[in-house]
């Protein structure tokens, strides 16, 4: 997380150039016509255009952004104190959580107090124990709730902004239908269980199978699936070819690889907008 707020405020200096080289002093491009042409979420390059914008490197205008009028050149060492800075804050958060002693005296401490002096009211100078011990037919019943939300998957009814083509409104006929998820990335859950299969720690379980099954069971048909089609993967296909197999056993339907990958482009993942998404299908 630390990493993630030094990276959005403190943001690279190829990140920067890589905007800068987009700008025009004359005309403005629009935050939509960035991200067509540089890999960052939308919320990120906001935050880049008023880092920028603060620095004086561009102009905010009617329709988009413009280059200053003076030149802009990207200060290193500010940049590097301030991560020095950001990092040291971060281990003296660690350290606080860790350190023995008296909690108020470490934080007059760092903020330079003279006059610190243990507080005798924390739980370190009271000795204070606290325990996480909980009940389990709590725990279990958390677990199950957390583990029985569906997601919904709403599809898509425009084309991203930004964009020469394609573009406007996706056609009735090439637009998909609601999908549904097991679960989100990181989730009370599923989702540290999910996280352990993704990254080789730990094997499908029958457990998640029945849980898959349990998503489509509850999901409103208009008419039962036929058969599963597994989608193609450069690096997961045997952990989707078990789901599919698992699937199938217990849904009695057939698996049909009918999908075929035509050619190996960039990770989907890899994508940070919609724009950039778009053009790597």
């Amino acid at each position: 997380m630390w990493r993630w707020f030094e990276q959005v405020s403190l943001p690279p200096e190829s990140t920067c150039d890589e905007v800068l080289l987009q700008l025009s002093s004359s005309r403005p491009t629009s935050v939509p016509t960035l991200e067509s042409v540089v890999n960052l979420g939308r919320s990120r390059l906001q935050t880049l255009l008023k880092i920028l914008e603060v620095d004086g490197a561009i102009r905010a205008v009617k329709g988009g952004y413009l280059l200053a009028d003076e030149g802009w050149t990207y200060d290193r060492d500010k940049a590097e104190r301030l991560r020095r800075l950001r990092r040291e804050e971060s281990d003296q958060m660690l350290a606080f959580a860790d350190r023995p002693g008296c909690r108020l005296r470490f934080l007059r401490e760092a903020l330079d107090d003279a006059e610190a002096e243990d507080c005798g009211r924390c739980d370190r100078c009271l000795g204070a124990v606290r325990t996480t011990d909980l009940d389990p037919e709590l725990v279990a019943e958390a677990g199950r709730h957390l583990r029985a939300g569906d997601v919904g998957i709403e599809p898509r009814r425009q084309w991203p902004t930004g964009l020469d083509e394609p573009k406007g409104r996706i056609k009735p006929d090439a637009q998909a239908r609601w999908g549904r998820a097991l679960c989100r990335v990181g989730d009370g859950g599923w989702g540290a269980m999910i996280d352990e299969v993704l990254t080789g720690d730990r094997l499908l379980h029958e457990d998640m199978v029945r849980a898959v099954a349990g998503v489509l069971k509850r999901w409103d048909w208009e008419q039962r699936p036929g058969w599963i089609c597994p989608v193609p993967s450069r690096r997961r296909q045997g952990l989707i070819d078990r789901l599919c197999s698992g699937l199938g056993q217990l849904g009695k339907l057939p698996v049909h690889p009918a999908l075929v990958r035509i050619e190996d482009g960039g990770f989907q993942a890899d994508q940070a907008n919609s724009a950039h998404q778009v053009a790597n299908v």
